[in-house]
Parts: structure tokens; C-alpha cells; sequence
């Protein structure tokens, strides 16, 4: 009886997103490129002389947003613009979380490293909650922290 009760607990509480899976930062560079909705600079970016720049992506898919992180660089031949490394977050990039993303705002916090702000709603049980990414370029590491104090 009391694994019964400790399933359903499971099943009912706020683990929506347990059955889907985390979209990848590879993935907008070949199937989702189209559902790209906003670019954004926010910051820059330097490694062994190297120069560039940290890009916020919005994108909708599967009837929510997400959102990824990206750096460029230009290219040895300095012609174009390359990614050099993407973030994606588990946190929010999953494809069954049904999270609407609004009042996103990005912003430097030092060279190799910046500051992500957002409101969100989860669209399963439509609380409302803010999180916060700090990403590091350098150590290619990210922080994520949520809220869910009354907004």
C-alpha cells in the first residue's frame, strides 16, 4: 500500500516534465533553426585571444518556449560568424515542461560571463515563477536558480 501511495504521489505532483526529454543546443542548428524567434548579444566572450560574442536564442517548440545560449566567434578567415560553444538548460528545455517564457532580460556581468532574468509559466499547472542563469564562458558552466515566492 505504501508503494501505491508514494507512485501516485509521485505521478501527481509537479513532475510534468519527467516524461520528456531536454532539447539540445545541437538541435537549433538543424531541425528547430526555423523556430527561432529572437536573437539577442549579451556580453562578450574571450579565450586565448580569441574574441566573441554570447548570443540569448528564444525559440518555440512543441507549444512552449525555450531558450539557449550561445557563443560566436568569427572564423579564422574572419568572413563569418561560427559557434563556438552552446548551452542548453535542462531546467527549462524540456520538451513536455509547457513553460511560456516572458520578461527576459540578459545582461554582462564581466567578460566570459552573464546574467539571465526571466519570468515564467508553467503551462501544466500555470504557476508562475522567475529563474535566473549565470553562465560562465570561461569554465563552460552554468548556474540556474528559481523562485517561486508570490510574484
Amino acid at each position: 500500500m505504501k508503494l501505491i501511495f508514494i507512485s501516485l504521489l509521485f505521478l501527481f505532483t509537479n513532475h510534468s516534465f519527467a516524461l520528456g526529454r531536454v532539447v539540445s543546443y545541437e538541435e537549433v542548428n538543424t531541425s528547430l533553426f526555423a523556430s527561432i524567434e529572437n536573437i539577442e548579444t549579451c556580453g562578450d566572450w574571450r579565450v586565448n585571444g580569441k574574441l566573441g560574442n554570447f548570443r540569448l536564442l528564444t525559440l518555440y517548440y512543441s507549444g512552449q518556449n525555450l531558450l539557449f545560449v550561445d557563443i560566436v566567434a568569427l572564423n579564422d578567415s574572419e568572413t563569418q560568424m561560427i559557434p563556438i560553444k552552446g548551452f542548453t538548460f535542462k531546467e527549462v528545455n524540456n520538451d513536455h515542461a509547457d513553460i511560456t517564457i516572458d520578461n527576459l532580460v540578459c545582461h554582462s556581468l564581466a567578460i566570459n560571463k552573464i546574467q539571465i532574468n526571466a519570468t515564467a509559466t508553467n503551462g501544466h499547472n500555470n504557476q508562475v515563477f522567475k529563474f535566473s542563469l549565470i553562465i560562465d564562458g570561461e569554465k563552460n558552466t552554468y548556474q540556474y536558480k528559481e523562485d517561486f515566492s508570490n510574484q
